[in-house]
């Protein structure tokens, strides 16, 4: 019988390799009651996700030549390559034998996945490698002979240092090659690298509901490692811990999660609390949230129109206002490329987080890497002209407007 943590991985993966879902909403409805099967089953699906590229090609090398496989023996494929290659707590053997019990019950080929991952396996112990001693080696020592096949191999108009970073950093070729455009190719393998590296997690608490010490007291009771920012002790970092949503201190607005980015604009907007706020495009609302508790602390009648295109984003804001306990903020539906006749010049600040790429955000959103293309950024550029040219004309006379995105380029 499949391992019931492995089988809710592949539900999220086949989700968003083949279903053409969005992680972060995917992996919001497999919720478990179980808080150590949460953990579990994000820091799997997440990393198979991650090095997708990655197991793709180690895959296809002991592949018997010209063999199709279908996108669910693919998906159990990714799970078992990534348990031997990245799941420091799942020994070779074992890692095969519960992938194939996923397969048997996922999908009945299980004869595929058990060759392809002993033949896995069978590589790397010829190599002298253990489970030990793979960890922290770069798949390029790992696999010299792909390595090689990359370089020598002859393929019109593809860089070969650009294939073998796709390969390292498990990053699409197009996206490399966006890259290096804008950066060069030093710059670019260090972007790449950043994309795999772990990230803590920022956290805003609200000074309203509680105060350092008490938060500090939760922290600890918690076991939850973190630090503050060195630059503003209203920011904490955590790290290692990802399932806030559970979090005594985050359920009752105490905390919330926001980006540094993020917070800095309600910083940088230097409210004086009677300002009227529009944000434009603002789900889930952290934007919202900082700027409404920054025009309460002056304790005059500024207010926030908080906007954006579906009934299922403005619920998220929604969700956020209610939690932090803000009273000065009005959510609206509404699609930014329209232009709005009735707010034209009746807004003091005006802010502007226009959908893009997320380029910026690939280490904590890894999908997203998988869907950036030329025509995907041409018609991003063409939205957030149409959406900039309704926004300059919200903004009063000698108001601000503070535009923003999450990408590179």
């Amino acid at each position: 019988m499949a391992n019931d943590k492995l089988k809710k991985v592949y539900d999220i993966i086949y989700s968003v390799f083949y279903g053409d879902k969005n992680y972060s909403v995917v992996l919001s409805e497999e919720r478990t009651t179980e808080k150590k099967d949460d953990a579990l089953v994000l820091f799997l699906s997440r990393g198979v996700i991650e090095r997708k590229n990655t197991l793709e090609t180690i895959i296809k090398s002991k592949l018997i030549k010209g063999l199709r496989i279908r996108p669910n023996t693919r998906c159990v494929l990714y799970i078992g390559a990534y348990l031997i290659l990245y799941a420091n707590s799942y020994r070779f053997y074992a890692a095969v034998s519960e992938s194939v019990e996923l397969s048997k019950e996922v999908t009945k080929d299980y004869k595929t996945v058990n060759f392809v991952l002993r033949e896995i396996v069978r590589d790397l112990e010829n190599k002298g490698y253990d489970k030990d001693s793979i960890r922290n080696v770069s798949v390029d020592v790992l696999y010299p002979e792909i390595k090689k096949a990359i370089l020598e191999k002859n393929n019109k108009g593809q860089d070969r240092n650009l294939e073998l970073l796709s390969f390292i950093y498990s990053v699409p070729y197009e996206l490399c090659y966006l890259l290096k455009d804008n950066f060069g190719i030093k710059t670019t393998e260090l972007v790449l690298k950043s994309f795999l590296e772990k990230k803590p997690v920022s956290l805003v608490y609200n000074s309203k509901i509680t105060n350092k010490e008490e938060l500090v007291a939760k922290l600890d009771n918690a076991h939850i490692n973190y630090s503050f920012s060195c630059y503003t002790d209203e920011v904490i970092l955590a790290e290692g811990f990802d399932l806030f949503e559970d979090f005594e201190p985050f359920k009752n607005g105490m905390l919330t999660v926001q980006d540094f980015s993020s917070y800095l604009t309600s910083k940088i907007a230097h409210v004086s609390g009677d300002e009227k706020v529009l944000d434009v495009c603002a789900a889930p609302g952290g934007k919202t949230v900082g700027i409404a508790k920054a025009l309460k602390a002056e304790k005059k009648n500024g207010f926030v129109i908080s906007r954006d295109i579906s009934s299922a984003k403005v619920n998220l804001i929604n969700e956020n206002i209610a939690r932090c306990g803000l009273d000065n903020v009005k959510t609206e539906v509404f699609d930014a490329t329209l232009l709005d006749e009735k707010s034209i010049e009746k807004f003091d600040l005006v802010l502007l987080d226009v959908p893009c790429s997320g380029i910026g955000i690939i280490g904590k959103k890894p999908d997203i890497k998988y869907n950036i293309n030329e025509q995907f950024l041409d018609d991003l550029v063409s939205l957030q002209k149409r959406i900039i040219h309704n926004a300059v004309q919200y903004v009063k006379k000698g108001g601000v407007l503070i535009y923003s995105t999450c990408t590179l380029n």
